[in-house]
């Protein structure tokens, strides 16, 4: 008889959204080793679903109810609620010697679930896509890193990564991150590297499009931590005409984009809608140079996913994020981008100012370079098999 697995999120499938697909995967190839249960918040998505049995595993749906996701407080009520009644189904469902895989979405559920893992004695393994509470100072939430509030929170959620057994992160950067957090503690975590994958399948080497202008993209989120208002800014100030920006996804800076665009009057900048999975290929593939980014202070808190597909596409990066993060190291190390600090308007504003379309060449050669390192180090098998030994 197989040993039970608990995985706790409140994204899962038929969802779509980047959390959603990645533990639905994980569930999937944990089957291989473990009889899996995923306890997760309800379906949220039009697809048609599949039964327990055709997916190989079983989930447990809780109802939760719609509060405005605009409003703060409202927010922060929902991520305790949400936390609370996922936590509070494990508590029931998980006995002693089970194990359970958690993700730090919603934030809440880190320390909830630790505080449980002692009395129920299952095995703990963490699988961090952002740390909390560091990263509500470069999304500002919080103004100050010694404000009480920050400190109150930054010691229960110390203490709680300090309590799992295993701890999965992003990044070289994310793993210095979290060490320094449970050392205090005298913890026993065992903490690895398991990087997001590319869906190689999903992608072919695209052309470049044959236009009188390099196209520069981000796709994605259009969330607080990606400094997006700083590069619009700095990409008007340039004045090349020879180059494009475009943005494709939704979020909380949105209709701050779309009012600056109609403002200045650009003609050079478009923001479309949000794009489902299979979109995600052709638009992709429709640019020149993609476009990741994060704030200031973002250094071990996160590392894009977008990063492995844009690579499967064939596309060169240019990453505003900073020095030394998971993302930088693997552009340098492998020259398929370009790199600049978040603070470096002077660099970002020369690169933008030189760019021509003659250098489309060089680009495809970059992109080419992604795509073989997406395809041979970073598959969906290769990652998948990495949980499955380490979990």
């Amino acid at each position: 008889m197989k040993q039970k697995l608990w995985i706790l999120t409140e994204l899962f499938y038929p969802d779509e959204t980047a959390t959603a697909y990645i533990l639905t995967n994980i569930a999937r190839r944990m089957t291989e080793k473990y009889e899996v249960h995923v306890i997760c918040g309800p379906v949220t998505s039009t697809s048609s679903t599949r039964s327990d049995e055709e997916l190989g595993f079983f989930i447990h749906r809780t109802n939760l109810f719609n509060m405005n996701k605009d409003k703060l407080s409202h927010r922060v009520f929902r991520l305790l609620f949400i936390s609370l009644i996922l936590t509070l189904k494990l508590w029931k469902k998980c006995k002693k010697g089970d194990k359970a895989l958690i993700v730090t979405n919603p934030a809440p559920i880190v320390p909830f679930v630790a505080r449980i893992k002692h009395m129920r004695q299952f095995e703990l393994t963490i699988l961090v896509h952002d740390l909390f509470p560091e990263n509500l100072i470069p999304a500002g939430i919080l103004k100050n890193y010694s404000s009480c509030l920050y400190r109150w929170l930054l010691r229960i959620f110390n203490k709680s990564y300090a309590k799992a057994d295993k701890i999965i992160v992003l990044g070289r950067d994310m793993k210095e991150k979290i060490i320094e957090k449970i050392q205090r503690y005298d913890s026993k975590a065992d903490v690895k590297i398991i990087t997001n994958w590319s869906d190689s399948d999903m992608f072919t080497t695209a052309d470049f499009q044959e236009n009188d202008w390099l196209e520069i993209q981000y796709a994605g989120n259009l969330g607080r931590v990606q400094g997006l208002m700083d590069f619009l800014e700095l990409f008007y100030n340039a004045r090349n005409m020879e180059l494009k920006l475009s943005f494709r996804g939704d979020g909380v800076m949105s209709s701050t984009i779309r009012n600056y665009i109609d403002d200045k009057r650009l003609g050079n900048v478009e923001l479309k809608r949000g794009f489902t999975r299979e979109e995600q290929a052709t638009i992709v593939g429709s640019c020149d140079l993609c476009l990741i980014s994060l704030a200031n202070g973002m250094y071990g808190l996160g590392v894009p996913s977008k990063t492995y597909n844009v690579m499967a596409a064939g596309k060169p990066v240019l990453y505003i994020g900073p020095e030394d993060s998971e993302v930088w190291r693997v552009i340098k190390e492998n020259g398929i981008g370009f790199c600049f600090s978040p603070s470096d308007h002077e660099g970002i504003m020369t690169f933008l100012q030189s760019l021509k379309i003659t250098d489309r060449n060089a680009l495809m050669m970059m992109g080419e370079k992604a795509h073989l390192l997406a395809s041979t180090v970073y598959t969906k098998d290769n990652i998948l098999n990495q949980f499955l030994r380490f979990v």
